[in-house]
């Protein structure tokens, strides 16, 4: 018997015969956290697989580890106008040259999420500076070979509506019959 006690009484119990290995464990330790944190509470993580589809981030969540293919960019104070453009080159060339990936800005390294400021008129500007900014690749990009979205930053019991996180996402066609290295301004070319 596997259980979890407090000293109001039982909290979740799972009876099973037998020697308790993580077959038993695992959705034992799962069963017991939805009890203690609802579902619609969690706090949402990020990985390689999922940055396409996540739609918010919490606050100060850890949302994981840069990896290959994942940058985080804390972004504050003049980076975004003067350090971005030459990151949106290093990293999307980088990202290309593997078959994909992202740049988060408004992340720590560590990858906790801290935010950054982006009303309408900031977006617009950084859409149209990015779209300008992808026609220096070479070979040149389609318009579905990148997308750059905005994650609104959830403070709980605050209302923010501008605080984001900018998610820009290169993904490389397909490969046809040669494989394709991907350069940035004088024929520079970057990888991870």
């Amino acid at each position: 018997m596997c259980a979890a006690i407090t000293h109001h009484g039982i909290i979740h119990h799972h009876t099973t015969l037998g020697p308790y290995n993580t077959t038993h464990l695992i959705p034992f330790l799962d069963t017991l956290h939805n009890t203690l944190i609802p579902p619609d509470q969690h706090i949402p993580r990020v990985s390689e697989q999922d940055i396409s589809s996540c739609q918010w981030l919490l606050t100060g969540a850890n949302i994981g580890n840069e990896m290959r293919s994942i940058e985080f960019k804390l972004g504050r104070g003049s980076y975004m106008a003067k350090i971005f453009s030459k990151q949106v080159l290093k990293y999307g060339c980088a990202f290309l040259n593997i078959g994909g990936g992202s740049l988060l800005v408004g992340v720590q390294d560590n990858g906790v999420v801290c935010s950054l400021f982006f009303n309408h008129k900031k977006e617009d500007r950084t859409r149209l500076h990015v779209d300008d900014m992808v026609k220096d690749f070479k070979p040149p990009l389609l318009p579905h070979n990148y997308s750059l979205r905005f994650l609104p930053v959830i403070t709980p019991g605050r209302q923010q509506h501008c605080l984001k996180v900018l998610c820009l996402t290169f993904q490389a066609p397909p490969a046809f019959a040669e494989p394709t290295l991907y350069r940035v301004g004088l024929d520079q070319v970057y990888s991870p």
